[in-house]
């Protein structure tokens, strides 16, 4: 979606209720605003999704980029700033064609939900 004449945007990051949010989708209301729905970044509300109305929450507070205030790492070997990067690395999905097992997935790891997949891997080319 465009951005509209507030300023807001997808991506933007935003204040709203003293908590910080970002948003994630934007959509005109029937009555003229517009209607945020955002994910919790602040510690409150962290990976909370929330829709916030414009015409009731007035003072919203569009955060700009530019003014990000950016602080050194002093722990030693930038450790504090390599755990957060990995953190991060974490959190992204993987996007190759590769079969991934973790804690969060869906089923229990038992041999039998992955024969197909084995199957499939294997004659799509592997390595041998």
């Amino acid at each position: 979606m465009s951005v509209n004449n507030k300023g807001f945007a997808p991506g933007s990051r935003v204040v709203i209720r003293d908590a910080e949010w970002l948003v994630r989708r934007i959509d005109r209301t029937s009555s003229g605003g517009y209607a945020l729905s955002v994910v919790g970044i602040s510690e409150l509300v962290k990976d909370k999704e929330s829709i916030f109305l414009d015409e009731i929450d007035t003072d919203i507070e569009l955060l700009d980029p530019a003014e990000t205030k950016l602080v050194p790492d002093t722990s030693s070997s930038f450790q504090a700033s390599l755990l957060y990067m990995e953190s991060l690395l974490r959190r992204t999905p993987p996007t190759d064609d590769n079969l991934y097992i973790g804690h969060r997935a869906a089923m229990d790891p038992v041999p039998y939900n992955l024969i197909r997949q084995f199957r499939l891997y294997n004659s799509h080319g592997s390595v041998s």
